[in-house]
C-alpha cells in the first residue's frame, strides 16, 4: 500500500471511530511540545533492546480471570457495572451502499441486546500471536454512513485474550474490561487520542495491587515502556503526514502515567478519592477530560514520570 492510500485509510478509520465512540475532538498537538520532545530524546538515548517477551510463571484461565475481577471490583466499588452485550452474534454481509439495509440490520440486532455485568463477559482465549487483548464490539456503518455510527450504542461482543497465560493476563483483562465499561457512555471521552488513558491506568494499578513485591509492576512498566519507545520512534513519520492513528497509546500514556503516579504515591485516602472521581466518568456523569482536570493529571507530569522510569528500569 502506498503512502497516499495509507493516509486515506487512516483518515477514514479516525472518522469512523470518532463517530462510533462519540469523540468530538482529535487533538494531538502535545507531540509538538517541549515535554514530548524531552521524552523522545530520552527514548532515543536509551539503548535497551526491544523485546516484548517477558517470561512469568504459568497461570490458569480461571486464576487470571479471578485476579482481574478482584482488582477491577476493588477499583470501581459498588457502582453499576452493567454493559450492553450481544450474545450469539452472527456476522452478516452488508451492502454499504444501501443505508436502509444498514438501519434495518441495526434495529434487528438491538432486539437481541441484553445487559450483563462487565466481569461476566465471556472471554475467548487464544494461544497464537503476540500477547495482547481486545474488547470486541459490533460496528455497523462506515465513513459514508456516519449518521448510523453516531446513533449506534457500543455493543460488546465479549473479550479476546491472546497468548496471556501468566500474571500479565490479569492486567490485560482489566485493560479490556475498562474499555467496555467506558464504552457504555458514548462520548464520555471527548478527545479521540485519550481513549486509552483509563485502560492503561487500570492496567498499571492491577500490576501494583496483584503483587506486593513490585516484581509484576516492574515487568509491566518495562513492557509498556518498550512498546512506548517503539511507538514514539514510529510517530515521527505520522506527524510528518499529519495523521496519527496507531500511536494513540502514546498520547494516552502521558495522562495514564500521571494518574498512576498519584495513585502509587498516594495514601489510602488519596486512592479512595481517585476511585470516586474516576467512577464519575465510568457512570457517565463527567467526561474523562473533566475528571483528569479534577485529579490534576497532566501530560506534562506524565512525561516527567515516564522519563524517570526510563532512567531507572529501562536498561
Amino acid at each position: 500500500m502506498g503512502i497516499q492510500e495509507e493516509i486515506i485509510k487512516r483518515k477514514r478509520k479516525i472518522l469512523e471511530d470518532s463517530a462510533f465512540y462519540g469523540c468530538s475532538e482529535r487533538d494531538f498537538s502535545f507531540v509538538n511540545t517541549k515535554e514530548y520532545e524531552d521524552l523522545a530524546i530520552e527514548m532515543i538515548k536509551n539503548k535497551a533492546p526491544y523485546d516484548s517477551q517477558i517470561e512469568l510463571p504459568y497461570q490458569s484461565n480461571e486464576e487470571i480471570q479471578e485476579n482481574a475481577n478482584k482488582v477491577f471490583l476493588q477499583q470501581i466499588g459498588d457502582i453499576d457495572q452493567q454493559v450492553l452485550y450481544l450474545e450469539n452474534y452472527k456476522q452478516k454481509e452488508l451492502h454499504y451502499n444501501n443505508p436502509a439495509e444498514l438501519l434495518e440490520y441495526y434495529n434487528y440486532v438491538m432486539q437481541d441486546v441484553k445487559k450483563i455485568n462487565v466481569t461476566d463477559l465471556p472471554v475467548v482465549w487464544k494461544k497464537d500471536g503476540q500477547m495482547g487483548g481486545g474488547a470486541r464490539t459490533l460496528l455497523i456503518g462506515d465513513v459514508n454512513h456516519l449518521n448510523i455510527l453516531n446513533i449506534s450504542p457500543i455493543l460488546s461482543l465479549g473479550i479476546i485474550l491472546q497468548n496471556t497465560n501468566d500474571a500479565f493476563g490479569s492486567t490485560v483483562l482489566v485493560h479490556e474490561m475498562t474499555h467496555v465499561l467506558v464504552n457504555r457512555n458514548k462520548g464520555i471521552i471527548k478527545n479521540y487520542y485519550n481513549r486509552e488513558v483509563l485502560s492503561i491506568y487500570m492496567e498499571l494499578v492491577t500490576a501494583l495491587e496483584l503483587d506486593q513485591t513490585g516484581e509484576l509492576l516492574n515487568h509491566e512498566l518495562l513492557l509498556r515502556l518498550k512498546n512506548l519507545k517503539k511507538d514514539m520512534l514510529d510517530i515521527s513519520c505520522d506527524i510528518y503526514y499529519g495523521v496519527i492513528l496507531k500511536q494513540l497509546h502514546v498520547h494516552s500514556s502521558f495522562y495514564a502515567f500521571s494518574l498512576f503516579d498519584k495513585y502509587q504515591k498516594g495514601s489510602n485516602e488519596v486512592r479512595e478519592k481517585m476511585r470516586k472521581e474516576i467512577n464519575e466518568t465510568f457512570l457517565g456523569n463527567r467526561t474523562l477530560e473533566e475528571t483528569l482536570y479534577v485529579l490534576g493529571a497532566t501530560k506534562e507530569q506524565g512525561s516527567r514520570v515516564i522519563q524517570d522510569y526510563v532512567k531507572k528500569i529501562m536498561k
